[in-house]
């Protein structure tokens, strides 16, 4: 009896790694596009607090061209100046698809960066519903990472009547089982 319950617990475990493990292939989608960022009022280099508007767009998904474009928008509000970085809180927007599907999004962490006289503004998060859901939610969700490149605010349009725009680069990445 013994080697019988131990033949069926080796099957067993050995059913559900090579489950787990064929489930566990990571799906990856990388969008590229643009972006714009709006200021309300205008950026100057006294602080005060502003409404920020981000608008997302991708324009090439390879791999799920159907999908394009697509575009998500943030609004938040912050305290800054043209020479301040400003903190970006955690935060749920939905990015729409072309194809009319959707993909929820908890962003949970974002960092704004200057890097090279740009400002980098990276965020990071989980999938909570629509395209790129996890095929094993709580196991193994799936991550999006949202990485937004502008030029640093010009300095002389700050020392004047403010910067009421911005408009860069996009990248947008879901890894996970989808």
């Amino acid at each position: 009896m013994k080697t019988l319950l131990s033949i069926i617990a080796i099957a067993t475990t050995a059913f559900l790694l090579s489950s787990t493990a064929s489930a566990q292939v990571l799906d990856v989608v990388t969008c590229t596009g643009s972006s714009t960022v709006t200021y309300d009022p205008a950026v100057t280099n006294t602080s005060e607090l502003h409404t920020v508007e981000f608008t997302v767009e991708a324009t090439s998904c390879p791999g799920y061209e159907g999908k394009v474009p697509g575009n998500y928008t943030f609004t938040a509000q912050a305290e800054f100046s043209c020479t301040d970085l400003y903190a970006i809180p955690q935060h749920t927007n939905t990015f729409n698809w072309a194809d009319g599907s959707y993909t929820d999004v908890q962003w949970n962490l974002t960092t704004v960066t200057r890097v090279n006289g740009n400002v980098n503004i990276t965020s990071a998060g989980t999938v909570t519903g629509g395209f790129g859901l996890s095929s094993l939610p709580g196991v193994l969700d799936t991550t999006a990472v949202s990485t937004v490149l502008h030029p640093e605010l010009n300095l002389t349009a700050c020392a004047g009547s403010g910067v009421s725009q911005s408009s860069g680069t996009s990248l947008l990445t879901l890894t996970g089982t989808f």
